[in-house]
């Protein structure tokens, strides 16, 4: 869900990966999952264990860490309905500090989670259920074919490009505003799912913010809806 400036990011970017993707599990039905586990290998991981709760998940590319920073979710169901704790470093003062927030500490809600933007989310603790393995399994492929069919898959993109405002889905609204198909360079608003951006090919972080103005822009006009971005813009915002 990250749109770099073309501009580049002045800054250190730090990437939490294979080095930190290990998973334990506590007890009957918690675990800790270290934030650089892919959410691929972490439903693979918890289907084996017959433990239930997340396969709408099932898709969404991305790592746990990520999906617990922005309280990822499909179908109705969000990674953060499952949360434990999240344990931290925060930087800051010339020190690294190390916290635990316990989910009542926490402020979640749509795609939004209330840990600082000088925080990173190392371990986050998971309390699911125990399921057949057979429906988790099942579920999963009913999850993956409803993405097939109605998200652009076969282009790049940054998923889905809004969030959905009360009561209508985004794509909805923009699709009502007759942007589907809509280009800025190699940059075009889905044919097949309107509230994605896809790559055609070369597209450049300000053909895309260019189409995100425009279709702001036209929503508010024709419908009087501010759409908001779920996708986070990194770096200066420059192009558009």
């Amino acid at each position: 869900n990250l749109l770099f400036s073309d501009a580049g990011f002045r800054g250190v970017v730090v990437m939490l990966g294979k080095g930190l993707n290990r998973i334990k599990k506590n007890n009957k039905y918690e675990v800790d999952v270290e934030a650089g586990c892919t959410i691929g290998r972490f439903l693979s991981w918890v289907e084996d264990a017959g433990l239930g709760g997340l396969e709408d998940l099932a898709g969404i590319p991305g790592t746990v860490g990520g999906a617990a920073r922005m309280n990822a979710g499909a179908m109705g169901t969000t990674l953060g309905d499952k949360l434990i704790s999240l344990y931290v470093m925060k930087l800051g003062s010339g020190r690294v500090e190390h916290m635990i927030y316990h989910r009542d500490e926490l402020d979640i809600g749509y795609r939004y989670t209330s840990v600082g933007d000088d925080e990173i989310i190392y371990i986050v603790k998971l309390k699911l259920y125990k399921r057949d393995k057979e429906e988790i399994r099942e579920r999963k492929r009913q999850v993956l074919e409803w993405r097939m069919k109605r998200q652009p898959l076969d282009h790049p993109s940054a998923g889905s490009v809004f969030k959905n405002p009360p009561g209508i889905a985004a794509g909805e609204l923009i699709e009502r505003c007759g942007l589907k198909g809509v280009r800025s360079g190699m940059a075009q608003v889905s044919e097949k799912h309107a509230n994605f951006i896809v790559n055609l090919g070369g597209a450049t972080a300000g053909d895309v913010l260019s189409l995100i103005d425009r279709v702001k822009k036209t929503v508010l006009e024709w419908e009087g809806i501010e759409l908001e971005e779920e996708i986070k813009i990194v770096g200066e915002r420059v192009g558009a």
